[in-house]
């Protein structure tokens, strides 16, 4: 189980920024020869439940590699964290990032997230916080919850009636792995944990929400054929709004796979807007 920390007080915003933007590593050999085409462009990379930046070298080195510079919030859901905030607390963290983009010369910045993280990009665009030229949601989560993680939703809400909201608890949490969902506990208070984890999850995708992003966005969905999530992944990103700069993509890979697998599709869409 991960340690929670000792206060759950949050850390002033720009503290929380400076550690949070994480340049990624120097990029693996196949990066190199794809050129600077994305010289100009500033992204914002969302990790997946349980991930690090490090889960995202190949995609993000190759982007670098063309020419992008990439920064790496870590959110409340990545491996070192694990629920010790909601959402409200981690969208200033993506403003930041875009800030800092902006204020560095940056005209084109990009929001891109995978997993988690996509659900929580979508999320952001739809709330429209910040000016984005661009949206890339990759295999976005969470799309489906089962009869386990739903009975855990009814429990923390419970809690919190009972005026436990706000009261670190021991809960049942799931993550997708290549072929079957894996379970673990996690600590989090019954707010924090309904607001990544269930039907009740700020950032939960579906097509009502996916309607509601900009439709001066172009947005990139990438898929994985071989997700156990797709038709509901793929239900959503039909809500999408007609752009057409817009492109949606079913990868033959795993959930997990989908950042490694998508480098080519990435560089050759930024290379068409």
């Amino acid at each position: 189980m991960t340690s929670r920390t000792a206060s759950r007080t949050a850390l002033p915003l720009l503290v929380t920024a400076i550690l949070s933007a994480l340049f990624y590593v120097d990029p693996p050999t196949r990066a190199q020869d794809l050129g600077n085409g994305l010289s100009g462009w500033g992204l914002v990379m969302l990790a997946g439940k349980q991930a690090s930046p490090a889960t995202y070298n190949i995609l993000g080195g190759a982007l670098k590699a063309s020419g992008a510079v990439v920064l790496t919030p870590l959110l409340a859901y990545s491996r070192s964290r694990m629920y010790d905030a909601g959402y409200d607390h981690e969208a200033p963290m993506i403003d930041a990032a875009i800030d800092n983009l902006r204020a560095r010369g940056f005209k084109n910045v990009a929001l891109a997230g995978h997993s988690h993280g996509g659900g929580t990009a979508l999320t952001y665009a739809v709330e429209r916080r910040r000016k984005l030229d661009a949206l890339i949601v990759m295999a976005p989560a969470p799309t489906v919850a089962t009869a386990d993680i739903n009975e855990e939703e009814r429990r923390a809400v419970a809690l919190i009636h009972q005026g436990q909201g706000d009261t670190p608890t021991v809960f049942l949490d799931s993550n997708t792995s290549r072929t079957t969902p894996t379970r673990f506990y996690v600590s989090a208070t019954p707010k924090e944990y309904l607001d990544w984890n269930t039907r009740r999850a700020r950032i939960w995708v579906d097509r009502a929400k996916a309607a509601r992003v900009p439709p001066t966005f172009p947005v990139l969905w990438i898929d994985a054929l071989l997700d156990p999530n797709i038709a509901h992944q793929r239900a959503a990103g039909s809500g999408l709004p007609k752009n057409p700069k817009s492109r949606y993509v079913v990868l033959n890979t795993y959930h997990p796979d989908v950042p490694d697998e998508s480098v080519s599709t990435v560089i050759e869409w930024f290379a068409s807007l």
